[in-house]
């Protein structure tokens, strides 16, 4: 399927590492990182939901989010070293 075609949402595989644990997880576009990982049975530090709080900051190691500006709650320190609040919403 393609990308670049509209009106679909697409699954997207992502690995997570929390505390000692690595997994592989099935991640939409129409969802947040956030909710993705509490759909596969994980607890991860989060509080408010929207970025603001910075209580779910975690690392990005590899690979790319994408964060409108709008709902982008990162400080601005933390956005060139990959740090993402994995609560943001997508849209």
């Amino acid at each position: 399927m393609s990308p670049c075609r509209k009106g679909r949402d697409h699954v997207y595989q992502a690995v997570v590492h929390i505390g000692n644990r690595k997994e592989r997880i099935a991640a939409a576009s129409n969802e947040s990182l956030l909710t993705a990982m509490e759909k596969a049975g994980l607890c991860p530090p989060a509080r408010c939901g929207s970025g603001a709080c910075g209580v779910c900051r975690s690392l990005l190691i590899s690979g790319d989010v994408f964060i409108p500006e709008h709902v982008d709650g990162r400080r601005l320190a933390d956005k060139p070293y990959g740090y993402i609040h994995p609560c943001s919403p997508s849209r």
